[in-house]
């Protein structure tokens, strides 16, 4: 259902925001549908464990495949670089939403696709 909304980026740059373990970031970029997938995450521990399942799945593309430790209010990319930004499960974990949505939209191209969601 995330390739469907992400479907205007496709040839772009994703960023999976707060990847946790990276299910959706490996997804992204198994699918081969973008130019790079960057699963980006606070926590160290989270982006160790994206990394350890990378490393054991044969069939992901790691060519297109980054791992960034970043806080989400202070987003390590260019104003207007980013196709997409998908954040799964992940808003209600942000100290300052209002922040973390203002410096998405910084990064997002003009017409980028921010999908986020959370839990209530």
């Amino acid at each position: 259902m995330a390739q469907e909304y992400f479907k205007p980026a496709e040839g772009g740059v994703l960023v999976d925001v707060n990847c946790g373990s990276g299910l959706f970031s490996r997804k992204f970029a198994k699918s081969g549908t973008y130019a790079q997938v960057i699963a980006l995450d606070f926590s160290e521990n989270m982006l160790r464990q994206c990394y350890d399942f990378i490393k054991n799945d044969v069939t992901i593309l790691t060519t297109n495949l980054a791992l960034v430790m970043a806080d989400v209010s202070r987003l390590p990319f260019a104003s207007g670089s980013i196709d997409a930004v998908h954040a799964g499960a992940a808003l209600h974990c942000w100290p300052s939403p209002s922040n973390a949505i203002a410096e998405i939209n910084r990064i997002l191209q003009s017409g980028g696709i921010f999908v986020g969601t959370t839990f209530l």
